[in-house]
């Protein structure tokens, strides 16, 4: 079975929430690129696919930058006397990357007499505008948040690409289909980052406010594949599965797990093309 990756950005964020025999109505390049991926690949005669939307994601990343999310770690940790306008406008629903993960191993090992949608929303249920998570990073960081100016209006710059303002993805058949088979399973957003301890030490400006990571690079060997990709490394291995490559768009594989709890008949082929989080 083949799981192609899509994005909430395939709907236009003017009716949540968004069940998935919604139509579509991408509004930027972004959404419509992972509209267009969601055609292409449940198009495909003769194949299992799935199409997985998720919303903006965070979670353990390489670096900051590497998510929409931890990137505003930054932005709070930043005292060097610099302002930010911040959007106070479209509603968010960050989605931990190791979540995600932990869904897509328990999604692979559903027994055959569980039907699969074409389509399945997975979404943690915390809404958040950019500004409202700057928030959480200060209060847990014991920083100041003056220098981040709420943009509570909607967007009117010519150039800024458009959003929706909110494109909650609707979860509840995703809960029906993973009943017993642990559910949606997600964590709350302040109780991740408290938990993956924020670092309390106030950086210089220009530097990086950093999260805990070594747990996440004792085992990997991988060439760029994003942060969805140390997530899933990490929750294979504790899964525990027997003889799983996780396979990255780069060609390059990670090592081999253990064995003890078996996949099945339904092998999961994780390939995760992500170009941002």
């Amino acid at each position: 079975m083949l799981t192609a990756l899509s994005s909430d950005y395939v709907f236009d964020g003017s009716s949540p929430p968004y069940p998935p025999s919604t139509a579509t109505n991408p509004l930027n390049l972004y959404g419509r690129t992972k509209r267009d991926g969601e055609v292409a690949v449940l198009s495909v005669t003769g194949a299992k696919t799935v199409a997985l939307r998720v919303p903006v994601l965070y979670g353990p990343t390489p670096t900051p930058s590497d998510s929409a999310v931890n990137i505003l770690l930054d932005v709070v940790s930043d005292q060097s006397g610099k302002t930010y306008k911040m959007d106070h406008f479209a509603t968010r629903y960050p989605t931990n990357i190791v979540d995600i993960a932990d869904f897509l191993v328990r999604l692979s090992t559903l027994p055959p007499s569980k039907t699969l949608p074409p389509i399945i929303h997975y979404s943690a249920e915390e809404p958040f505008t950019k500004y409202e998570m700057c928030l959480v990073f200060a209060k847990l960081l014991g920083l100041p948040h003056t220098h981040i100016i709420p943009q509570a209006e909607e967007p009117t710059d010519p150039n800024a690409s458009t959003r929706p303002r909110d494109a909650h993805l609707y979860t509840l058949e995703t809960e029906d289909l993973m009943a017993g088979y642990g559910g949606l399973g997600w964590t709350p957003f302040e109780e991740w980052w408290k938990s993956n301890k924020i670092s309390q030490t106030r950086r210089p400006s220009g530097t990086s406010t950093g999260i805990r990571q070594d747990t996440w690079n004792d085992s990997c060997d991988m060439n760029g594949p994003g942060a969805l990709g140390y997530a899933l490394v990490l929750v294979y291995a504790s899964y525990t599965i027997p003889g799983v490559e996780a396979v990255y768009a780069s060609g390059k594989a990670t090592k081999k797990v253990g064995s003890a709890v078996p996949l099945g008949a339904r092998h999961l082929d994780l390939i995760a093309t992500m170009d941002s989080l």
